[in-house]
C-alpha cells in the first residue's frame, strides 16, 4: 500500500513539473521575416556599387 501511495505522488509531482516547464516555454519559433528586407539590403548595394563604379573606374559604362 505504501509503494503505491509513493508512486502516484511521484507521478503527480513529475506531471506538475512537466505542465510547468511547457508553460514557461518560450514559442517555439519567432514570426518569418519579410522578404521585402532582403530587396532593401540588395538594393543599397546596388546603388553602393554603382557609386564605386562612377568613381573609381575611368570608365564605368563601356561594354564589353
Amino acid at each position: 500500500m505504501k509503494k503505491e501511495v509513493m508512486a502516484a505522488i511521484t507521478a503527480a509531482i513529475g506531471q506538475y513539473e512537466e505542465e510547468q516547464a511547457l508553460a514557461a516555454a518560450p514559442a517555439s519559433c519567432p514570426p518569418a521575416a519579410s522578404y521585402w528586407k532582403y530587396w532593401g539590403i540588395g538594393e543599397m548595394m546596388r546603388m553602393r556599387i554603382l557609386w564605386q563604379r562612377r568613381m573609381c573606374l575611368a570608365d564605368p559604362f563601356k561594354r564589353r
